[in-house]
């Protein structure tokens, strides 16, 4: 009768590890989603602040995102001066000094606009699973001020899908709102879209200073 406790008690705490395990790698794997995620935007922000070529951004983010994904980044408007576009690929057929010379004129242009960003900050979701074991959403909340005391909140929702047993973002869906820091915003603020699944509101478990990298 003795041992055919200890048989249950050991069975008991066999199952008990195998359940632990389990959580510990789910946890993990959905801690992962979230750094992808950061991986994608703090490159995202060196791009848009000519900090790295297009190409560096590419080979820094290939890993976290789908080649779709990636390839229609190729066409996106990445800063106007002067009445022209310049696209992401645009800037392959361009020197580094001539990049150096065009983020000399973006800053010229902030700074007579008062348009200089002073603050940016970055808040990174959990991962949050859906009907499709093979999909899962994280959301962001990007707010920037800039010296016209003019804040930028923009929302996001990242779907990401498993590809060859790798999670990768497959497309990126975000709402904005521009307005005056000295007004009221809290009715604004929560229009946005992207804030809430299944009814509850989003938990933000990564909080990046975009203005150190």
């Amino acid at each position: 009768m003795k041992i055919f406790k200890n048989i249950i008690v050991l069975s008991i705490l066999l199952l008990l590890s195998i359940s632990l395990l389990s959580c510990t790698e789910s946890d993990d794997e959905k801690e992962s989603l979230t750094e992808k995620v950061i991986t994608f935007e703090e490159n995202q922000n060196k791009l848009e602040n000519l900090a790295i070529t297009y190409e560096e951004y590419k080979e820094n983010v290939d890993d976290v995102t789908t080649d779709n994904f990636l390839k229609s980044k190729d066409k996106d408007v990445l800063i106007v001066i002067d009445e022209k576009a310049y696209t992401n690929s645009d800037l392959n057929d361009l020197s580094k000094s001539q990049i150096e010379n065009l983020k000399k004129e973006v800053k010229d242009i902030e700074g007579k606009m008062k348009l200089t960003i002073i603050d940016k900050r970055i808040e990174v979701s959990k991962a949050y699973e859906t009907e499709d074991e093979n999909k899962q959403y994280i959301f962001s909340k990007t707010t920037e001020i800039d010296e016209s005391d003019t804040e930028i909140i923009m929302t996001k929702r990242y779907t990401l899908i498993k590809e060859d047993d790798n999670w990768k973002i497959q497309n990126i869906h975000f709402d904005v709102i521009s307005v005056p820091r000295n007004t009221d915003q809290d009715e604004l603020v929560s229009n946005l879209k992207y804030q809430t699944k299944n009814n509850e509101e989003i938990k933000y478990v990564k909080d990046i200073d975009l203005m150190e990298l």
